[in-house]
């Protein structure tokens, strides 16, 4: 699988979970082992996010690597 591919399965798998902290769904690269996404990829998946009617961001963590949170608009 792509890296898109295994990032949306990693979040569908959170959702279908509840793993949700607050209103937000989270994971990280590291702990959750999910390919960090290049630039383009990022940008992509932000998209497909905003026409399924969420929200996603990035950010960087203390541990050298990314949390990625996905909110419901």
């Amino acid at each position: 699988k792509t890296n898109i591919e295994q990032f949306i399965d990693k979040f569908n798998t959170i959702i279908k979970q509840g793993k949700n902290v607050g209103r937000c769904f989270c994971i990280n690269g590291i702990i959750d082992n999910v390919p960090t996404l290049n630039d383009e990829e990022f940008k992509l998946v932000v998209k497909m996010a905003d026409e399924q009617g969420w929200k996603l961001y990035e950010h960087d963590d203390d541990y050298d690597s990314i949390t990625y949170m996905l909110d419901k608009k």
